[in-house]
């Protein structure tokens, strides 16, 4: 028993099909997140690894009501919001999501329709199946995955595990939402 690609789209609505989610590891990443998301980082604000820090993007997305009303800037903040939904919860890291994959910055660039021709559900599941694997080291006791998937998925598929009193949704609506 394992958590498919059909459980990825059952609890979390991601689209299982589409463009691999994929990047290169050579860009100029100052210069991608500056045409991305509207500001360039300084070189503190990237990780060791080279991944771009959460904090950068916590930064941009408390300024946001500074430029409400402002059409270019608000998609800059909407960038930044699912960069830090990708870099936090989805696709985080082993560090608790405090690194976002500067990789993932370009796949950000084009438009909103563009964004979502992407395989998301399977980046996440792959994202997961891997640091699963990584976690059977005996030395290994942090894992970077998306949590919320994985405990909803065992209390589907192991019920005694559930909380007693689940919240129903509306008929229809995804497990994630309940």
């Amino acid at each position: 028993m394992t958590i498919t690609l059909q459980d990825v789209a059952g609890i979390l609505g991601l689209p299982t099909d589409g463009i691999v989610v994929t990047g290169s590891t050579s860009e100029d990443w100052p210069a991608a997140c500056g045409a991305v998301f509207g500001v360039v980082p300084q070189a503190n604000e990237f990780h060791h690894s080279g991944d771009l820090r959460i904090s950068f993007l916590d930064r941009l997305y408390t300024r946001w009501t500074d430029h409400a009303g402002d059409h270019d800037v608000e998609i800059y903040f909407t960038k930044v919001h699912i960069a830090r939904m990708l870099g936090c919860w989805l696709l985080a890291d082993k560090s608790g999501g405090s690194n976002f994959g500067c990789r993932l910055v370009p796949l950000l660039g084009g438009g909103f329709d563009e964004i979502d021709r992407f395989s998301w559900g399977s980046a996440v599941l792959s994202h997961l199946f891997r640091n699963l694997c990584e976690l059977t080291d005996v030395g290994r006791s942090d894992m970077g995955v998306c949590h919320i998937l994985l405990q909803i998925w065992a209390w589907i598929r192991f019920p005694p595990i559930a909380p007693p009193f689940p919240p129903h949704p509306e008929p229809g609506t995804l497990y994630g939402f309940r």
